[in-house]
């Protein structure tokens, strides 16, 4: 299978290098600091598991159609229309087209550019982090669950799984795909944001009442406005992401928002609290909590961009 993997950053690069030190035909899509890291001395992985280094084919684009079987897109959700048109000439008849990103939407986005048949929905568990351009530090899990948007079992997605299984990453088959996009979406709304504005890590929010009443409140509501679009996601899932950030060795690791607004890059709030406010005011839900999150993190944003262009 010809792998196509655009995003080698905290995420994608750690996937990356555990599909090439597989042997798996793997080609990376980078740009800028990235691709010249990665094209002159590979991808680095610090992980607690072991470190490692592999040297994959990159590419910083085409030059001529490229279809490839599997493209995996692990871009932060706003880079994700500009990613589906370069990624254009690697999109053949038989391409499937897998995210890994956070958010909930970004498997539609991409059924609108190609088709809905060519796209699995993804979710990943995983704590890391860029060190700098072509080297990662792994500190936690790695899970991915992977499911057609139909929710049917089908050999491709058994072919897949079996690719990132022979990497060595733990990989559940889902028929219930949205359903898991929501429930990592829960913790994403609540987790990421809160670590983000307080400038903590998960560990230390949850060692405080009110930091634990502010991360529920924000989670209830992504609840609510699920469940409003028909999808069925239990409150247990609170439960279980409050007692993660309790119990995870990574529990102190930054989150992705977080560390995103420490190296002052762009943070994913449009995707998170973004659209839970848009989604509430849609469907008639309240969305107080989100709201003020949404708007804070909207300031911090605005003013650091303010500041980097005076």
């Amino acid at each position: 299978m010809k792998v196509l993997l655009v995003g080698p950053g905290a995420i994608g690069g750690y996937y990356a290098a555990k599909l090439v030190r597989s042997g798996a035909d793997l080609t990376i899509l980078a740009r800028g600091k990235t691709f010249r890291a990665i094209q002159m001395k590979g991808l680095l992985i610090k992980s607690y598991e072991g470190n490692f280094r592999v040297r994959p084919k990159v590419i910083d684009g085409f030059r001529r159609p490229t279809p490839f079987d599997l493209i995996i897109i692990c871009v932060k959700s706003y880079d994700t229309e500009g990613v589906l048109k370069k990624i254009r000439p690697a999109v053949g008849n038989k391409t499937v087209i897998l995210s890994l990103q956070n958010g909930v939407d970004n498997e539609e986005k991409i059924a609108k550019a190609f088709g809905r048949r060519k796209v699995l929905g993804g979710v990943s568990f995983i704590s890391s982090e860029v060190l700098r351009p072509g080297v990662i530090r792994h500190t936690g899990r790695g899970t991915i669950t992977i499911g057609e948007l139909d929710y049917k079992k089908t050999k491709r997605l058994q072919a897949i799984a079996k690719i990132f299984l022979k990497a060595g990453i733990p990989t559940i088959l889902s028929l219930q795909i949205q359903r898991d996009l929501w429930q990592k979406f829960v913790w994403n709304v609540g987790f990421n944001q809160v670590c983000t504005i307080l400038r903590l890590s998960p560990g230390d929010v949850v060692s405080n009442e009110a930091g634990v009443a502010l991360v529920r409140g924000a989670m209830e509501e992504v609840i609510a406005v699920a469940r409003k679009r028909g999808i069925s996601i239990s409150r247990k899932v609170i439960l279980n992401h409050l007692h993660w950030s309790r119990t995870a060795k990574s529990r102190y690791t930054p989150t992705s928002m977080e560390q995103d607004f420490y190296k002052g890059r762009n943070m994913e709030y449009e995707a998170f609290a973004g659209t839970v406010v848009r989604e509430g005011k849609r469907l008639r839900v309240p969305t107080p909590v989100n709201e003020v999150i949404y708007r804070i993190l909207k300031f911090l944003s605005e003013r650091r961009l303010k500041s980097q262009n005076a």
